[in-house]
Formats: C-alpha cells, structure tokens, sequence
C-alpha cells in the first residue's frame, strides 16, 4: 500500500492514476476534494481525469501520469471524515448541485449578459460569475 503526505493534511493512502475510477475521491494539500466524474485516456502513459469539488462544485480536469500516486478513496455518500478530532459531513456532489437554487442560477446568468453587454468577453464573463459563486458559497459556510 502506498502513502503520500499532504500538506495541512498529513500521510494518506494513496494510489496510481492508472487505477482512479469515476466516483472515487481525490484529496489534494490542505485537505480540498473533489470527486471523480470522468477517466479517459490521454496517451499511452497518462489519463485525463474529471472532477467536482467537492467544497464548491467547480468542474475541472487534470492529467495525471499513469504512474503518478494520488491520494484517493472510494467515495461514500455522504462521506465522513475525521477533521481535527471531530466528525464532520462532507457533502456529495448532488448536495451541491441542489444547493444551487433557480434563483440563484437566474442571477448567475444575468451577471453573464451583463457582463457581455458591456464588452467582456464569454470567458472574462465567466470567471466574474464564479467569483460572484465562490463569495457566495465562503459566506454560506
């Protein structure tokens, strides 16, 4: 069994790339997860591997070697983990989802054409709303 340290975090498990599959959960340093969506080749030696935080719902995705060791656990829904000696519910990736009222959503879309109409591009649009999503979601916590 293979180890890494994390750093805020400590020694975890941890596997190969190679062996992630859809639904497991990666932990990176100061403890941030996200849970696997999607694993797909990317080469002969590596895998593009898709992911939600866990924290804050952001999409993205990484290519990790095949070979490299990642800190990762099957995912139990909703999963709980140990913090500082004391128990805490980490959320699943449809807790967030519904999180995300139509409302909220509504306005989210509003700041986008706002933000088009006065002469930001799609993507300057859309790095403002996840700022707008990110406050959002530190406040709520």
């Amino acid at each position: 069994m293979f180890t890494i340290h994390l750093i805020g975090w400590g020694d975890v498990p941890a596997k190969p790339a190679g062996e992630i599959k859809t639904g497991d959960v990666l932990t990176f340093n100061y403890g941030y997860e996200y849970t696997v969506t999607s694993v797909g080749l990317c080469g002969e030696k590596s895998v593009k591997i898709g992911m939600i935080g866990n924290k804050h719902g952001i999409r993205t995705s990484q290519r990790f070697l095949k070979t490299r060791l990642v800190a990762a656990h099957a995912s139990t829904t909703p999963a709980v983990k140990m913090v500082q000696g004391t128990l805490r519910e980490v959320p699943s990736v449809s807790d967030f989802e519904q999180a995300a009222t139509a409302e909220f959503k509504a306005m989210l879309a509003d700041k986008v054409r706002q933000a088009q109409a006065n002469g930001a591009t799609e993507e300057e649009a859309i790095k403002a709303v996840r700022a707008i999503w990110l406050q959002a979601i530190s406040e709520s916590a």
